[in-house]
């Protein structure tokens, strides 16, 4: 009769639980690494985010306040107009055109005087000589270069400049009319121009603005000790990595969204 021996070889229980103690430190290790690397890069974008949403809230105001003393402009522009118009009639006095080439010149040195006072921190907005980069997003491609034309009478292009107009005669307040009129085209796309760098601004904002809350919330998620979030650490690991690789999608692709955001 032949005897088959099996040899079984045991492996003690307290090794194995050292074995499996220390893979599952080093799996614990590992993701509090990767969470770690995660939070601070969360946190260094949140930074960028801030910052280029302060600068874009700035850029906003900046452009407020220059479309404010661009209508101031429009208007007094319309008014003197007017007043040309009215004395193309051939019903004015010789009184009352003289007094209308008065009115019409303290009009014109309101416009200069608005293009004075329209500025930013000092700086005037109106006289031509203004332009500024705003930076808009985290990488440094993302500029937006703010810049106004002249506002000033004297450099509006048409074919006689405001100082020489004469409405006090009928065919002077015609020609006037007309020049007006060409000035007042220019200042209509000066104000399209303004008025869609401020879209742009307030766009480029809106979108900072959802992804700083965005990461915000994501950051605040991961400082969250454990079982607060998830009882399981599994499934709290994973909603945390499906959160950030969703914020930094949206901020690895601002490049793309803020040329559209822009025109």
């Amino acid at each position: 009769m032949t005897t088959i021996t099996a040899q079984v070889i045991s492996t003690p229980l307290a090794q194995t639980n050292m074995e499996s103690r220390s893979a599952g430190t080093a799996s614990v290790r590992s993701s509090s690494y990767g969470s770690s690397v995660m939070t601070n890069r969360m946190a260094s974008e949140l930074k960028s985010l801030s910052s280029a949403l302060s600068n874009t809230a700035r850029g906003l105001t900046m452009v407020q306040t220059a479309e404010a003393g661009h209508q101031s402009i429009v208007d007094l522009v319309k008014q003197m107009r007017s007043l040309s118009k009215s004395m193309a009639e051939s019903t004015p006095t010789t009184a009352d055109r003289a007094n209308a080439q008065t009115e019409l010149s303290r009009l014109r040195d309101l416009v200069s005087q608005t293009v004075n006072k329209t500025t930013h921190n000092t700086q005037l907005l109106l006289d031509g000589t203004f332009s500024r980069d705003i930076q808009l997003g985290t990488s440094l491609q993302d500029v937006l270069t703010v810049a106004f034309a002249s506002h000033q009478p004297s450099d509006f292009p048409t074919s006689q400049t405001l100082a020489s107009l004469d409405i006090s005669t009928a065919a002077g307040a015609q020609t006037a009319d007309t020049v007006l009129g060409d000035a007042l085209t220019y200042l209509d796309g000066q104000g399209i121009a303004i008025r869609a760098a401020g879209d742009r601004l307030s766009g480029t904002a809106d979108m900072l603005t959802r992804s700083a809350q965005l990461t915000s919330a994501v950051y605040d998620r991961s400082l969250l000790p454990d079982g607060v979030m998830a009882e399981n650490k599994q499934e709290r690991a994973r909603l945390f990595d499906e959160a950030a690789s969703s914020f930094l999608t949206r901020i690895r692709s601002s490049s793309n969204l803020l040329p559209i955001l822009l025109g």
